[in-house]
């Protein structure tokens, strides 16, 4: 019999009329970028809120990067199996005939949570690991609270670790803090940690016997209590919450089982080791140094932080994009500073143009915000619409200059480059200086192409924005400067 308030169909409740082994079958899947969008689309996300969610998946992958699990797989497996539960458990609630429920349990800030959700703990896109105090909080404050908004923020502050050291606390008080925060935070939030919890209860057996035991105890004591309210309280979604139950307990037998069929523990496994907390000072230096222009306000300073991480992140080692025409994020980096030195000693600042230079490659040569997997829309548009969504259209039209549609020496490059407009052309002024100090380096057969097409069809527009008036011709002129006397010396 279903409960008092909830509709039945059939005589099922909701959470009664869904096939807990076909679910365990589809959440057992492989999934991939391509098959996760294509099972949002299968949900009913519409197809802004799936931008939305993949923008999500691109940060959480890029932010987990060089991260393993226990097992060995990258750890980014972690949060997008978290996320394609919560799809799975949408899908088949839906498909039971109640797609109320279905979307009232699983909602597009549940997935967003669901990616992210250790992202401030052990990462630098969304979190302050590598600096210190309350620098760091305020990083990850405003980055969730820019990008997602309120109900994310707080829900990932929900589901992050309190730490002892922070507070003054032992592990034990840490521990119940942490425990005690998730089971206070809202129903979506909540139903986020028992995904989590499903998905490490499955995976667990990578783990030692010791580990195991002690994760499936805490679940049993801490979390299935909650969970039982949850699934016959008031919530609209309670569905969901009341078969992710019927899940873990399943994988709690399980986890049980195997325990009975193995007598010794994990002893050749390979432990889960706990994330390094350290002082990175290259990326401290950083924020030093583009906080050094005057003038620069708070959302403006957070704004070009944030650039600079996605710079770092985007690009996957210090080569990337360079053989295809590209900057390395060293040289991204370089440049950048060498604009800020010159901008602090005019007094004119432009974090625009500071953002546009550190994402200057960020459509062309990665996907850290594109994703060429949505249904009808192209790679770069895409791409464009979250540069807009986090930093503002200007930026994105400066980005957008600097990408490279056809080849550097297509006949077409000096019409594009007028078309850039000043702020543009000073960004392609920075490249052209970078990869000019690269060749006085590192001479090449290539050197000669690359001077030949720089005199016959980017210097000439170079001049003539330098002449104009603008805000920016102190800077033009500079840099117009700073090329012609590195490409004489050559």
């Amino acid at each position: 019999m279903a409960r008092a308030g909830t509709a039945s169909v059939g005589g099922k409740s909701p959470a009664d009329a869904v096939d807990l082994e076909r679910l365990e079958y589809a959440i057992a899947q492989p999934v991939s970028h391509q098959s996760f969008v294509a099972r949002l689309v299968d949900a009913g996300f519409s197809i802004p809120d799936i931008l939305d969610i993949d923008l999500s998946y691109n940060f959480a992958k890029f932010g987990h990067r060089d991260q393993f699990r226990a097992s060995g797989e990258p750890y980014f497996e972690h949060p997008r199996a978290v996320a394609s539960q919560l799809v799975e458990t949408r899908i088949a609630l839906d498909e039971a005939g109640f797609p109320e429920q279905a979307r009232a349990g699983v909602t597009k800030e549940g997935l967003i949570l669901a990616l992210h959700h250790d992202t401030v703990e052990d990462t630098k896109l969304f979190g302050g690991e590598g600096l210190r105090g309350s620098f760091a909080n305020e990083i990850s404050a405003f980055r969730l609270l820019w990008t997602y908004g309120v109900d994310v923020m707080c829900g990932l502050e929900a589901l992050t670790k309190v730490e002892a050291s922070d507070h003054g606390l032992t592990p034990e008080e840490a521990k119940r803090a942490s425990i005690e925060k998730v089971v206070a935070s809202d129903p979506m939030t909540r139903r986020v940690k028992q995904s989590d919890r499903l998905h490490n209860l499955r995976t667990l057996r990578a783990t030692p016997l010791a580990k195991q035991k002690r994760i499936a105890a805490a679940t049993e004591q801490h979390y299935v209590p909650s969970w039982r309210r949850d699934a016959v309280g008031e919530d609209p979604g309670r569905a969901v919450s009341e078969i992710l139950l019927g899940l873990s307990l399943r994988a709690l037998d399980d986890l049980r089982s195997s325990w009975r069929e193995e007598s010794v523990d994990a002893a050749g496994r390979s432990p889960e080791s706990a994330p390094e907390h350290h002082l990175d000072i290259e990326r401290a230096t950083a924020y030093a140094i583009l906080e050094g222009i005057p003038g620069l306000r708070i959302v403006e300073r957070q704004l070009v932080h944030f650039a600079y991480d996605i710079a770092a992140y985007g690009n996957t080692s210090e080569e990337d994009g360079v053989e295809s025409g590209g900057l390395s994020f060293e040289q991204i980096k370089d440049a950048t500073f060498d604009l800020v030195d010159e901008m602090t000693r005019r007094g004119a600042y432009d974090w625009k143009i500071l953002a546009a230079s550190l994402l200057r490659d960020t459509v062309e040569h990665d996907y850290i915000f594109g994703s060429d997997v949505i249904p009808d829309l192209p790679y770069e548009e895409v791409a464009s619409r979250n540069i807009a969504k986090i930093f503002g259209s200007e930026v994105c039209a400066l980005v957008r200059t600097q990408t490279r549609s056809v080849a550097p020496g297509d006949v077409d490059a000096a019409a594009r480059l007028r078309s850039a407009g000043a702020a543009g052309v000073l960004l392609h002024m920075t490249d052209a200086y970078e990869r000019l100090k690269k060749v006085a380096e590192n001479p090449s057969g290539d050197a000669a192409i690359y001077l030949a097409s720089l005199e016959r069809k980017v210097l000439p527009v170079f001049v003539e924005y330098a002449g104009r008036e603008s805000r920016l011709r102190p800077l033009l002129g500079c840099y117009l400067d700073k090329i012609q006397r590195l490409r004489n010396a050559l």
